[in-house]
């Protein structure tokens, strides 16, 4: 093997053990489950610094990408959050400015066109009136799959125009400009709308020049993935032409074995349009697509299964009875990593800031996703680290040749190139070029280089370099020769990077598959103590081609460039290949390089260089206009409770013993009245606020005169007060005791229901079901006051305090939203004690079930049911054909002889011995269906009914008395010709069949639609959640009768809740309550709180203060209602 190397090295200096939230890691040891981590406490640790990301939050697909006209800037976008895009503008591919502080969204779903979700667009630079128009995938439902049926109208395609500079996009107050897909087309997809402008499909097609033209990504049901071609249709970009599905493709095919371009899959996304030639981007030159597909191997699991490739094509384009199509000449893997995904790219002129700094020409860049948790599928500590995912380096893309190739079977296979030329059994191939753009890769590499000493390996080993990096931020170049014996060995050879004793990965080509190969085996220590971390090997097909140099035969030089940023490597080589993954390297000390050669054979190498630089790849320093940024660093955004650790002494609040005050701390006079609390806590709190503005008008003086809060008792045990609070759980405690009784009694309304009118009945039910909703309201109300309780514990009783987004969960869990919500899961993932997060969440959840299912559980309940309910069916033919099985004309024969003749409707339907006989020919076919059902080996009896249009036959099953009726074969229409099938087989007695008979065998021509329906057993648990809450409710009461009840002190906490509703109201350090969870901004604020014991043991009260020490950064607050609180500080 011949290797040459030169390495870059991006920054110098070692990721070392740091505190975070008063935790200290250390990355000279083994790793713990980080997930037991500090939130935040990894937010360094693997984050790179020449890639572009956002400073926090989840990073998702690349989109809307332009030139501005104006400034020359090059706008780089993303889908940011799950919520809308956000992005960023640059003037040289090395540095980044985000558009909105923070790296807030430019446009956010909740529209008229996308109350769901803002998916991919893409951005035409001029527009409507000369600005910058998005057009975008608006979003109306989830969820879309492929593996799903798709529900029209759940993706439109809209337009949207910035006005100043792209920092935000304003929707226009219309309707979509694609408002559905092709009329009468079972799409699997149907978004990711990309424009462009093509000079060949304008000469086709007859367009004016410079016409805009737009792909939306998509697919067929049952037919394959396609591309959906659209064209502008008025100046305004308000019409847009279908103009077919340019592109389609067989579902799950191929191009040639699939070995080097992957399959199509069932649906494309992500679709770009583009042209190039040797030079980069070129109008009139070949066209190029990249796309992503989506597949599966079967079997197919609906929601479930989904691969993904992210990959090229290159064809011709023609016109074929007046429509344009596109056909393949070549495609491939733009990247091979599995992570890698959702490229988008745009033209990038020579007249723009970044060419015209390195005298570029016009170029076509392209940004990649690297998916920080497989797509959302990997359980990665993402809290720990607070950021997910990252795009990958920019990539400049041309056509790119492959030079004196020798002509044989490994450049005539149909693969990611093509023969462009062929002379003398020398060939020149064109294939996609892709290299990492040159302003990019020239901020890399700028820093001074160290030579290697040349190496001859001929033996299996590694060797390590003479000059490792320092730092696990580099840039490594290689050129790695081989002999021709190579060919057919199991040779492999290649390099570990971060790599250590205790871990490495390595990077290698392999002759025996034509792969390189990312072994990430032994890559992160942190993988094995911790899931989601992934270390499956990546790998991609290379292949390395017989050429002629020098005029020799030899193979061709494999030529790498490994960036090393940290956790992410990006491995390309010879300008034509590209696979990207994860490497999260945990100790500090795994940064070597190593030659490594695995296998027989002789491997030579020459003069190899490394380069050491302490260049940074630079960050610009944010400003609050417009804050700029590159991949270099990002600020640490602390998110969740402050603990101690993170505040100055003189702001840490503590639970202390205050020093003893007065007996008499709160006169009197200004304590609450039983009446008062009464009335509040059955929710009528305006009373009470006007008598308390009144009272305070009357006494002109506050508690806290003087600048000091007077202190308030914190539990007063009073008999009176306990059951004034607990009034809320006493009507719902006796209605479910109530309705148990009634309910396990068989207690039966009836005959109050069955009145002469239609009214009576409505009346009633109604009447029961307003009940049920009040009683759920009820219980509700109960379930609220318990969970106050327990969140006002937490708050005063424990010395950490509790998040501040977790004061309003006393009212938020009976959304069911609220239990998906950022606002309890990131609020909980602060709480360092494991068991403490897990007994609030059980808590909530809990509390939750109950509130959801007290609804249902007191209208089952109350209303009445009846004792007729829907069953399952399933269908199945009968043999003989129609007029013998269903007779147009009835006959003694058909009837079933003479005695059937003069029979009534009501003889036959007695059922009746004389008269069971009396029904069409297909008596004896459907009594040996019974048989082949092995139904004779059970105690049956046959029924026959016959009315006016229908007859039926049922077999009574003796031995299970709770499923009596459910064999049933009837017919509707028997006397006409549409009776050819029976139908209503009931589901359970199939169900129940095998357990009860001992294997009765279900033919497989039976096919089951709906369950049947039973509510024979759904009394008990509507009785068990009923009961729960009655017990907890009266539970909860006892221990206020033992413990006391609470008194003034939680009435200034009442006022406290509000703070978890709308932090703005209050300071000004904190936008609102959801915004700041996901920013990672508003929940390290806790409550602090200071306890004190009375002196006046025989009242039974122990004293608080209450310090509302929010511990902001910037701002102050006032609380409303100065009588109860005081200031906030």
């Amino acid at each position: 093997m011949k290797l040459s190397t030169v390495i870059a090295l991006v920054g110098a200096g070692s990721v070392a053990s740091h505190q975070t939230k008063g935790n200290h890691i250390s990355y000279n040891r083994a790793p713990p489950n980080l997930t037991t981590l500090a939130r935040n406490s990894l937010f360094e640790t693997w984050r790179p610094k020449a890639h572009v990301l956002p400073p926090s939050g989840q990073i998702g697909d690349p989109c809307m990408h332009y030139t501005d006209a104006n400034t020359g800037l090059f706008h780089v976008g993303w889908l940011y959050n799950g919520s809308g895009a956000s992005g960023a503008t640059t003037n040289d591919l090395a540095t980044y400015r985000d558009l909105n502080p923070g790296g807030r969204q430019f446009i956010l779903p909740g529209g008229v066109n996308d109350p769901i979700a803002v998916f991919d667009g893409s951005v035409i630079p001029k527009g409507i009136d000369g600005k910058p128009t998005l057009l975008y995938t608006s979003v109306s439902y989830l969820p879309i799959q492929w593996t799903i049926p798709y529900t029209r109208g759940s993706e439109t395609q809209s337009l949207a125009v910035s006005d100043d500079g792209g920092r935000n996009f304003t929707k226009l107050h219309q309707g979509p400009a694609i408002p559905s897909a092709p009329f009468a087309v079972n799409v699997t997809g149907w978004r990711d709308p990309f424009v462009f402008q093509n000079a060949k499909l304008d000469t086709l097609l007859e367009s004016s020049p410079e016409t805009w033209y737009t792909v939306i990504s998509g697919g067929v049901h049952d037919d394959g993935p396609s591309q959906f071609l659209y064209r502008q249709h008025d100046p305004g970009f308000q019409y847009w032409e279908y103009l077919g599905e340019w592109w389609h493709e067989e579902a799950n095919s191929t191009w040639g074995s699939g070995d080097w371009a992957g399959r199509w899959g069932y649906n494309f996304e992500v679709s770009n349009i583009f042209s190039l030639d040797k030079n980069g981007y070129n109008a009139e030159g070949e066209v190029f697509t990249t796309f992503g597909t989506e597949w599966s191997f079967e079997p197919i699991v609906p929601e479930v299964s989904d691969a993904r490739q992210m990959l090229w094509a290159a064809g011709n384009v023609t016109l074929q009875d007046g429509a344009v199509k596109f056909a393949p000449t070549m495609a491939g893997f733009l990247d091979w990593g599995t992570s890698a995904y959702a490229a988008a790219g745009k033209e990038l002129p020579a007249s723009s800031q970044a060419s015209m700094k390195s005298n570029a020409p016009d170029r076509f860049i392209t940004y990649l996703w690297l998916t920080g948790d497989f797509y959302g599928t990997h359980d990665f500590p993402t809290l720990q680290q607070n950021w997910t995912g990252s795009l990958l380096l920019p990539r400049e893309l041309s056509v790119g040749t492959i030079s004196n190739v020798v002509d044989n079977e490994l450049s005539r296979e149909a693969g990611s190139w093509r023969v462009d030329s062929s002379n003398s059994g020398i060939l020149e191939l064109s294939t996609l070029k892709q290299v990492i753009s040159r302003e990019t890769m020239a901020q890399l590499t700028s820093g001074a280089s160290v030579t290697e000493p040349s190496q001859t390996l001929s033996s299996p080993g590694s060797v390590v370099f003479q000059h490792s990096p320092e730092s696990k931020f580099y840039v490594l170049t290689a050129s790695l020769s081989f002999p021709a014996s190579a060919r057919d060995s199991d040779l492999r050879a290649g390099f570990e990077v971060l790599s250590s004793e205790f871990e490495t990965t390595k990077i290698y080509y392999q002759f025996s598959n034509e792969s390189i190969i990312i072994d990430r085996t032994n890559s992160s220590a942190a993988s094995r103590t911790t899931n989601g971390i992934s270390s499956t090997n990546e790998s991609g097909k290379l292949r390395l081609f017989d050429v002629i140099q020098n005029g020799e035969e030899q193979i061709e030089t494999l030529e790498l460039t490994i960036v090393v940023d940290n956790s992410i490597v990006e491995v390309h080589a010879n300008n034509r290949f590209a696979v990207s993954t994860w490497a999260r390297s945990w100790y500090s000390a795994s940064k070597e390089i190593r030659f490594i050669h695995e296998g027989e054979g002789e491997a030579l190498s020459t003069t190899m260089n490394t380069a050491s630089s302490t260049h940074l790849f630079k960050r610009i320093s944010s400003d609050t206009a417009n804050p700029q940024y590159s991949a270099s660093t990002a600020p640490t955004n602390k998110v969740g409770m402050v603990s101690d650790a993170d505040t100055p002494s003189s702001e840490i609040v503590e639970l202390l013993p205050l020093p003893a005050q007065s007996p008499d701390l709160l006169p009197r006079q200004e304590r609450e009245s039983t009446w008062s609390v009464f009335i509040r806590a059955t929710g009528f709190r305006l009373v009470t606020t006007r008598f308390c503005t009144s009272r305070r008008a009357r006494h002109h003086r506050s508690p806290h005169q003087h600048g000091k809060e007077q202190k308030k008792a914190i539990l007063e045990h009073s008999w009176r007060r306990v059951l004034a609070r607990s009034f809320v759980h006493f009507v719902p405690i006796a209605a479910s005791i109530a309705l148990t009784v009634l309910n396990l009694r068989g207690y039966f309304i009836g005959g109050d229901f069955q009145g002469p009118a239609v009214i009576t009945q409505s009346v009633g039910t109604l009447s029961l079901q307003v009940a049920a909703k009040l009683m759920e309201l009820a219980i509700v109300a109960s379930v609220s006051t318990i969970l106050l309780d327990i969140i006002r514990h937490e708050l005063l009783f424990r010395k950490e305090g509790l998040p501040l987004g977790l004061l309003n969960s006393a009212f938020a869990f009976k959304d069911l939203s609220f239990f998906w919500s950022p606002n309890l899961w990131y609020t909980t993932g602060a709480i360092s004690s494991t068991p403490r997060k897990g007994r609030l969440l059980a808590v909530f959840i809990l509390s939750g079930f109950v509130a959801t299912v007290a609804g249902p559980s007191s209208a089952l309940l109350m209303v009445p049911p009846t004792r007729e309910f829907p069953g399952g069916a399933a269908d199945f033919w009968l043999s003989g054909n129609k007029e013998s099985l269903w007779p147009s004309n009835l006959n003694t024969d058909a009837v079933g002889g003479a005695s059937c003749l003069n029979a009534t409707a009501e003889m036959i339907e007695s059922g009746t011995a004389k008269y069971s006989g009396c029904i069409w020919p297909s008596t004896s076919t459907i009594t040996e269906m019974a048989k082949s059902l092995r139904l004779t080996t059970l105690a049956t009896t046959m029924t026959v009914i016959d009315g006016s249009y229908r007859r039926t036959v049922s077999f009574r099953v003796s031995n299970w008395p709770h499923y009596n009726d459910t064999w049933a074969l009837s017919s509707s229409y028997a006397m006409a010709a549409y009776s050819t099938r029976l139908s209503w087989i009931w589901y359970h007695a199939l169900y129940y069949a095998p357990t009860a008979a001992g294997g009765i065998s279900i033919p497989a021509r039976l096919r089951f639609r709906n369950n049947k329906l039973s509510v024979a057993n759904s009394y008990y648990l509507a009785i068990a959640v009923l009961l729960f809450h009655a017990v907890v409710a009266i539970a909860h009461t006892l221990y206020r009768l033992y413990t006391g009840v609470s008194s003034d002190a939680f009435d200034a906490f009442e006022e406290i809740l509000a703070l978890g509703y709308n932090s703005m109201r209050n300071h000004g350090a904190i936008d609102n309550t959801s915004a700041g969870i996901r920013r990672g901004g508003a929940f390290q604020r806790r409550i602090g709180v200071r306890v004190m014991e009375g002196e006046n043991k025989a009242r039974g009260e122990e004293e608080i203060q209450l310090l509302l020490d929010l511990l902001l950064e910037e701002g102050y607050g006032k609380v409303v209602c100065d009588e109860v609180y005081g200031n906030v500080e």
